[in-house]
């Protein structure tokens, strides 16, 4: 385990440098001192895919059984303030309810050429602490190749030029919205959706 301290970084700037790389961003924006301390303390962003293993087929059955075999919880004996020792990163669509939920598999039709879960190995990760105002590189496995590289690519986003953003900001009329939710609140009832999001 290596942990480095490092200066303010701008996650989003560094994902979007280089996606490879910087595959998965969890930004926290805390509101006030208590969600601070507790929800949104820390933001990620994770460094470095190691092992993949993706279901792209409702098809594929052993997707689980080769999650098992690769997820190894054992407790880790290092002692660190931060949450974060290196894990996998998980991503779960919907249509994965076909597996968990037997009664809803003659409801539902996968069309999508999207995969239906994905769970990546992660060992580094860049960390804000948004209490301290603290930022850190972590690597599980103490790879200092991997820490100089994310320096070197912090070294190089700072050096890129902003772009001025180009456009009219258009607000819609708030009756659309709240149209939107009366609809989804007919789904939710109806037992359609359990969670609708609306943006």
């Amino acid at each position: 385990m290596k942990i480095v301290e490092i200066n303010k970084i701008d996650l989003l700037a560094l994902h979007h440098h280089n996606k490879k790389d910087y595959p998965f961003l969890l930004e926290s924006v805390p509101q006030n001192d208590i969600t601070r301390d507790k929800q949104t303390r820390y933001s990620f962003l994770f460094c470095f895919s190691e092992r993949k293993i993706t279901l792209k087929s409702t098809d594929d059955l052993d997707f689980f059984a080769q999650l098992n075999q690769e997820i190894n919880l054992k407790k880790t004996s290092q002692n660190i303030d931060l949450p974060f020792v290196g894990g996998w990163f998980v991503y779960l669509s919907y249509d994965l309810n076909k597996f968990i939920e037997p009664s809803l598999k003659s409801n539902i039709n996968i069309s999508s050429t999207e995969p239906i879960a994905i769970v990546t190995r992660v060992n580094t990760a860049i960390i804000v602490d948004h209490k301290t105002g603290k930022n850190y590189i972590v690597d599980s496995e103490g790879n200092n190749e991997k820490i100089k590289k994310i320096q070197e690519d912090i070294t190089l986003i700072k050096k890129l030029k902003t772009k001025k953003i180009i456009g009219k900001l258009v607000e819609e009329e708030g009756n659309i919205f709240l149209n939107s939710v009366i609809e989804c609140q007919k789904h939710i009832i109806k037992g359609n959706s359990f969670q609708i999001n609306l943006a």
